[in-house]
Order: C-alpha cells, then sequence, then structure tokens
C-alpha cells in the first residue's frame, strides 16, 4: 500500500495531467508572486531574463509546461539626435512558444 505522500503525489500528477494548457498557465499565472527588477540601463529598471526564468522554471516544471523562445526578427536603426553622439534602436521580435507536455498538440504561441 502506498504511504499517504506517494498517494498525494500521484493524486496531483494526475490532477496536473488532466488539464488543459490554457488552465496549467492560468494555475501558473496565480502562482506567480512580484518578480524583482535587478537590472538597471538607460534609466529603466527591469527583471533580467535570468531572474526571469528563474524564478518561471520551477512552476513551469511542476505543471509540466514546455517553453521555447526564438528571435524572430530584428533591427539596428541608428540616429544621430542623442546627447553624446549617435543612439542605437533595437527591435527585437520574438515567438514564445508554451507547450502541454502531457499533449503535446496542446499549444499556445505568443509573438511579443
Amino acid at each position: 500500500m502506498p504511504s499517504k505522500e506517494k498517494a498525494y503525489i500521484l493524486k496531483d500528477a494526475n490532477y496536473v495531467a488532466s488539464q488543459s494548457l490554457d488552465h496549467r498557465l492560468a494555475i501558473i499565472r496565480a502562482k506567480a508572486e512580484y518578480m524583482q527588477k535587478d537590472g538597471k540601463g538607460y534609466n529603466y529598471t527591469y527583471a533580467t531574463p535570468e531572474n526571469v526564468l528563474g524564478f518561471m522554471k520551477p512552476l513551469l516544471a511542476e505543471y509540466l509546461v514546455g517553453f521555447a523562445s526564438e528571435v524572430v526578427e530584428d533591427d539596428v536603426a541608428v540616429s544621430n539626435l542623442g546627447k553624446s553622439g549617435d543612439e542605437h534602436l533595437i527591435r527585437i521580435k520574438m515567438r514564445f512558444t508554451f507547450y502541454n507536455l502531457d499533449n503535446m498538440t496542446d499549444s499556445r504561441v505568443i509573438e511579443w
């Protein structure tokens, strides 16, 4: 007979496996807390990619959600309007894909 702890883990795993990707992502969003902004630059503060992934990876793993990112398009524009010389405006279009690891056909693509 399995221990209560093992039975709980099995019950929890069965619950996760029965959920759609949308439901899993909703749970992850609800569990996500404030993320400390640890980067600074150009008069902005932001959460670094390392901080974001370090924060999100355990939640994605817990709910069996796969994640992939890719740069779809990038562009650099140079302007001579800066106070201290040329300014570079970098534009990047990203694609983020989330997968239900129990059903790989259940996926969501977000372009940013």
